[in-house]
């Protein structure tokens, strides 16, 4: 296996073109057909096998590539060069005249190769990306190969815009230019890349598992201007949202429950994940997050700027029987504010049987704009009868993860 592997490594990766700047337009595979890559050695090969056996279909298709460690697509000699701290993706399958999406925190550096049906290089380019970038692959190109930093290999997507599950919102020219349809395209899971603008609408995601990617937290923004306890911003319950800026605009009737930024509330949460990641969400109404948790569930938020009405945050354990269980609730680099009252953040007990809590907070600020002084900025309530001394702030159900530390709220840290 492992010398016919080698052998089509060696014999079948030919590669032409000359050196290429940075977004440069691709050559057309017209000459220097006959250079190859660089010498493969016995080691890559082993890693390329197990990588192979390994996949599992995943929808980045950099992480399920065959990926090989310490070398770069040397764009000016078109060989595989030694590079210890890189790693490459080597012939990424992708359908002809794709249109592909490269995403990637922060600004960094990709070196690509392209290849036709028969593995022939029909070119290479070095491609700065700044949080994400959509592009066209040279017509008739069936294999990309991608190299990166290891460390930015691992946190980086590669996509095919019309990829099974896999949505792309822009105000461009792309199938979807609403966030609010997108995801409602969606059956069951999917993947959603946002690119800069401003979208539209109450999105609805209760019931699927939903990934929404912006490619920058501060330029993409979702916003709906509705005060409606109802129409949301985002109603979401498993996935992941990240570097998004989501906002419930319009202030409404006071005697009314308002419109959370983000809504967590719905059975489908039981048993399952969410997180949130680099993202800024405010609600003028509400909470900037309300969250009715489920048992098994674990909701995550990280790095996150939470500002509400009243409170960044509320959180109330599950209040049916049937979905109790272990709870967990996790903030870590957040800033959570207030802007009424006197509270940053509020979690209640429903205290029913068998719900068991566990909320961690690591180097968390949390404020109140008309709180000087910095106290009760917590706010709890039990409503179906108060804990024991065991229960974190006498909350029933609720347990302080020992983790908790570096918070503002002295309550909120375990020692």
């Amino acid at each position: 296996m492992k010398s016919i592997i080698l052998f089509l490594l060696y014999l079948l990766c030919t590669c032409g073109g000359g050196m290429k700047g940075e977004n440069q337009e691709i050559p057309d595979g017209s000459h220097n057909q006959d250079r190859r890559f660089g010498t493969i050695f016995v080691e890559m090969v082993e890693q390329l096998e197990e990588k192979q056996e390994a996949q599992d279909g995943g929808w980045n298709l950099l992480e399920n590539s065959a990926q090989i460690e310490g070398r770069l697509v040397d764009v000016g000699t078109a060989e595989l060069e030694k590079s210890e701290d890189y790693v490459t993706g080597l012939y990424i399958p992708v359908d002809e005249n794709a249109r592909a999406v490269l995403c990637t925190p922060g600004t960094n550096r990709f070196y690509l190769a392209y290849y036709d049906a028969d593995k022939k290089c029909m070119g290479s380019e070095i491609l700065l990306v700044t949080g994400g970038m959509l592009f066209s692959l040279p017509q008739n190109c069936r294999y990309v190969s991608i190299s990166a930093k290891e460390d930015v290999f691992a946190k980086s997507i590669f996509v095919q815009e019309g990829q099974e599950n896999i949505f792309v919102v822009s105000k461009e020219d792309t199938q979807y230019q609403s966030i609010k349809k997108a995801v409602a395209s969606i059956e069951k899971e999917g993947v959603v890349i946002v690119f800069p603008g401003t979208y539209q609408g109450n999105v609805k995601a209760w019931g699927k598992n939903v990934m929404i990617i912006g490619t920058d937290e501060e330029e993409c923004i979702l916003v709906n201007h509705s005060s409606n306890y109802y129409a949301p911003p985002l109603e979401i319950s498993v996935g992941e949202v990240r570097n998004l800026t989501i906002q419930a605009k319009g202030r409404g009737d006071n005697s009314k429950p308002g419109a959370y930024g983000v809504h967590v509330e719905d059975d489908s949460l039981y048993g399952n994940s969410l997180i949130f990641e680099n993202c800024i969400i405010e609600s003028e109404s509400n909470s900037a997050v309300g969250i009715g948790m489920r048992g098994g569930c674990d909701v995550r938020f990280v790095n996150c700027v939470l500002t509400g009405k009243e409170d960044g945050l509320f959180c109330h354990d599950g209040a049916y029987k049937k979905y109790t269980g272990v709870q967990k609730l996790s903030l870590e680099d957040c800033i959570v504010e207030g802007c009424e009252g006197k509270q940053a953040v509020r979690f209640d007990s429903q205290g029913v049987t068998g719900a068991k809590v566990h909320v961690r907070f690591v180097n968390n600020t949390f404020l109140n704009k008309n709180n000087k002084s910095g106290e009760n900025l917590l706010n709890t309530r039990n409503n179906g009868g108060r804990g024991s001394e065991e229960n974190w702030m006498g909350l029933k159900n609720y347990y302080l993860d020992e983790e908790s530390r570096e918070n503002n709220i002295k309550e909120m840290n375990a020692n």
